[in-house]
């Protein structure tokens, strides 16, 4: 998929798992519908689950972010514990800003449902 010196990506069409390390921020086309961009440095795992359902997985290896933000070429606006996904129409994009976890726990990964 991807093997740049910003973004390496690899994608497994069986499992529909795409996993992305962002040196810096950028974005990788998934599938012809979906496109997933970081804004931020970091690992993102995304796997869709279904047709209307995915998880993504993020961490900040760095241990220097609050807070990842990505956007998704899919509608989806939910809000829970850690996260929350906006829909922008204009962009026509999801908005996701993911909360990540800090001291003790700062580069652990974080597991959202959408």
């Amino acid at each position: 998929m991807s093997n740049i010196p910003e973004l390496q990506a690899v994608k497994h069409s069986g499992l529909k798992m795409c996993q992305a390390v962002f040196y810096k921020a950028g974005e990788v086309q998934i599938t012809e519908s979906l496109t997933l961009r970081c804004e931020t440095p970091g690992i993102v795992i995304l796997h869709e689950q279904s047709q209307n359902s995915m998880k993504i997985t993020v961490t900040d290896p760095n241990l220097e972010l609050g807070k990842m933000l990505l956007s998704i070429t899919a509608r989806v606006e939910k809000e829970g514990e850690n996260f929350k996904a906006v829909w922008n129409e204009k962009e026509k994009v999801s908005e996701l800003t993911i909360d990540l976890p800090k001291g003790h726990f700062a580069g652990s990964s974080v597991t959202i449902k959408l």
